[in-house]
């Protein structure tokens, strides 16, 4: 079983229009996560494929408690999508910063 609790307001202090002020007793929870690739870019096969996954899909299935009202389900759905680190990451990814450090290099006393 698993609740969201109303401590969750604590979190947003100005209480936007998604986050839930009822507590939602789920009695299941299932998330499914897919995604496509064509590793011909990874592997430096085809420069024309992009290197990454081409498509991602998240299937959540879950079951509340009997007699949960659907617009507080509605709530909840916008809520987790909304509050989603993963997610909102992968839809917009923030500046990525890549550093290498190198050791053990031959010296050439040419």
């Amino acid at each position: 079983m698993f609740t969201l609790p109303h401590s969750l307001n604590a979190l947003y202090p100005y209480h936007p229009h998604w986050v839930i002020d009822t507590p939602v007793e789920l009695t299941s929870l299932e998330v499914n996560v897919t995604a496509t690739v064509d590793v011909r870019g990874a592997m430096a096969v085809d420069p024309s494929v992009p290197v990454g996954f081409q498509t991602m899909a998240c299937h959540i299935h879950f079951r509340a408690k009997e007699g949960t009202p659907p617009e507080l389900l509605e709530k909840l759905k916008l809520a987790a999508e909304r509050c989603c680190i993963v997610q909102q990451t992968l839809k917009s990814p923030p500046p990525v910063k890549t550093t290498f450090t190198t050791s053990g290099l031959a010296r050439s006393d040419a």
